[in-house]
């Protein structure tokens, strides 16, 4: 199970999309839990970045509740919220075509 979460609908949708095509081109099944944390983003354009990146760590810590194996941060540009979450103890991704590496090699059964 992989997570993915997105502060706008623009960018998960394509995300998921992506996954899912990238699964069935080398025939694997993908079961993907998604959170959508619009307030995450409506606190940063009010000029809150502590109150979006407080959001989002709470919507990463619920989706790693959901037993996802990796998450996956769409945009990328919400990386920083893991320095401040040191004990995760799964993958979180946040460049698509890296995602995309580090899933395969998942399925694949490598370490790393």
């Amino acid at each position: 199970r992989i997570g993915i979460l997105a502060t706008v609908k623009t960018t998960l949708e394509p995300t998921v999309r992506l996954l899912e095509r990238s699964a069935k081109t080398i025939g694997k099944q993908l079961r993907i839990e998604t959170r959508l944390c619009s307030e995450a983003y409506q606190a940063l354009m009010a000029g809150e970045p502590q109150k979006h990146d407080e959001l989002l760590k709470n919507a990463l810590l619920d989706l790693i509740d959901q037993k996802v194996e990796l998450v996956v941060l769409a945009p990328a540009s919400m990386a920083r919220i893991i320095a401040d979450l040191p004990s995760l103890k799964l993958p979180v991704l946040s460049s698509p075509p890296l995602a995309l590496e580090r899933i395969k090699r998942l399925w694949d059964g490598e370490a790393g």
